[in-house]
């Protein structure tokens, strides 16, 4: 298991690489936070001096073509009637229409996967045993995901660490809650305002560090307990680089904020 420093550092390099970066801008502009919201408008003033023109008008509308073209592709690619997972075998092709192409949990899942995925660039499904014993999927936020090379910890396994923020109690302090997954059990933590790391408690109900899969068998009291074998974390990338699609489209749209805006603010002013 990595030490605790080593998730902090972990989650500290993530946060600050340059993958992640583009992928927040990306999810900005998807949600329509474009860098004309910052826009500020300058003058010199008799001084000389650089200032800040509070007097005009400065007109900050976003326009989100970004939001469209993401929404529109994904519909697209949910849209045959057919399905997407498909078999020349009917009777297999019947489990996987119940199990993928006309579960509407799974596709749920899918279509935020896919948001994700054409918006900042790559994102995650992890995978789980249901109650049934059926392996289920479900959407994690790309940006609360670390993989953690083996060749990069200090026991030289391989891990993902899976990380969100909650605000918990009636002064809504903020909680950072950390799971670090190996391919049989995941350990959970938490994290406070300083930082430290601290371990989650572990019951009978959750222990900590957890299997995988936690099951009891009919009439048998019994808690059993298994793994997956594997890191259930499984990335889907928008292309060979991981960029957003936003990436060959953003000067275009941010010309048309600019343009727009600038109009805008003309029309404002002579009135």
């Amino acid at each position: 298991m990595i030490t605790k420093q080593e998730i902090l550092e972990f989650i500290r390099e993530d946060r600050i690489s340059e993958k992640k970066r583009l992928a927040r801008t990306g999810l900005k502009y998807y949600e329509g936070e474009h860098d004309i919201l910052n826009y500020k408008l300058y003058f010199y003033n008799a001084d000389g001096i650089l200032v800040e023109d509070e007097t005009r008008s400065n007109i900050k509308i976003s326009h989100p073509f970004f939001t469209e073209l993401v929404d529109q592709e994904v519909q697209y690619m949910l849209s045959g009637k057919s399905g997407f997972v498909k078999s020349d075998d009917p009777e297999l092709q019947s489990v996987l229409d119940e199990r993928f192409n006309y579960n509407e949990d799974f596709l749920s899942e899918l279509y935020e996967l896919l948001t994700g995925t054409i918006s900042k660039g790559f994102d995650y499904m992890y995978a789980y045993k249901d109650k049934d014993d059926q392996l289920a999927f479900e959407w994690a936020d790309s940006m609360g995901v670390v993989e953690v090379d083996g060749r990069y910890t200090s026991d030289k396994e391989d891990y993902v660490i899976y990380w969100y923020t909650e605000k918990v109690g009636k002064d809504r302090t903020e909680v950072k809650r950390i799971q670090v997954w190996d391919k049989t059990q995941t350990w959970y933590f938490y994290s406070l305002k300083d930082g430290e790391i601290l371990d989650e408690e572990s019951t009978e109900e959750r222990p900590n560090p957890r299997p995988h899969i936690i099951y009891k068998k009919d009439h048998d009291e019994t808690t059993y307990y298994d793994s997956l074998g594997f890191i259930p974390f499984f990335r889907l990338d928008n292309c060979a680089k991981k960029f957003s699609g936003l990436k060959p489209i953003k000067g275009l749209i941010d010309d048309y904020d600019l343009m727009s805006c600038g109009l805008s603010n003309n029309l404002e002013d002579a009135s």
